[in-house]
């Protein structure tokens, strides 16, 4: 398998740089190029490090994978721990996969994606910034490329790997991940979710009954969602 995706990175015109302790391998773009010349989302990482600490041993969900990139700083910033990533692109998980396997991690990967229910749907691809922004679409629109892929139920993965902390970032798709009625399945567990001026706020105040809630980049803690919240990332840590 390794040399299978090897051959893959050597036909795709593939470029490296060092995140953090890790060496993360990415296809060539003048986006990507700049995206990983700069310190990775440092701000945002630093701030996650500086409210959780993860014992050893724990499982982290890693939903809106990637290439790998939040499974490698989560292996810096934590030891033994393990990552379970879910990445419905193809061609990102084929990068995912040779990431995890190159830099020896503890780690498991899937070429799926994660919904309220699981299901088949479509991935609308974005090839501009090397599928960092490409999201599932239950719409079919045929000016835009799509591919078929699988999605798991939110509930059921979380449920079965009982992880200490979930980490999503699903380009405006966390509105039908968190669509359901009840959220005890999450009580007790920390949430990382990247949202943006359209995520549904109701279910972020849901969270809030359960959770305390902090803004990531400026360290905040807030106790209310308003209704033009911006573009950030956001902690849930349960309440004790």
């Amino acid at each position: 398998m390794f040399r299978n995706l090897l051959r893959y990175l050597l036909t795709n015109c593939y470029s490296t740089r060092t995140l953090r302790k890790y060496h993360i391998f990415f296809k060539s773009s003048k986006h990507l190029n700049l995206f990983f010349f700069k310190a990775y989302e440092k701000d945002i990482w630093d701030s996650l490090k500086y409210y959780v600490s993860i014992p050893k041993n724990s499982t982290v969900l890693d939903i809106g994978a990637n290439i790998g990139q939040s499974q490698l700083i989560l292996h810096s910033l934590y030891n033994k721990i393990k990552v379970i990533s879910y990445e419905p692109g193809k061609q990102q998980y084929k990068f995912l996969i040779f990431n995890s396997l190159s830099n020896n991690l503890n780690s498991q990967n899937y070429n799926l994606g994660v919904s309220n229910v699981s299901k088949k749907t479509h991935l609308k691809l974005d090839e501009i910034t090397g599928g960092r922004l490409s999201e599932i679409s239950e719409k079919k629109n045929c000016n835009e490329k799509l591919e078929n892929i699988e999605v798991l139920s939110f509930r059921d993965e979380v449920e079965k790997h009982n992880p200490y902390l979930v980490k999503i970032d699903v380009e405006g798709y966390e509105n039908t991940l968190f669509k359901y009625d009840s959220f005890d399945f999450l009580n007790n567990i920390i949430i990382m979710l990247e949202v943006r001026e359209y995520t549904d706020k109701e279910f972020l105040k849901n969270l809030l009954k359960t959770h305390r809630l902090f803004i990531l980049e400026s360290r905040e803690e807030i106790t209310h969602i308003i209704d033009n919240f911006p573009f950030c990332n956001l902690l849930y840590i349960p309440k004790k």
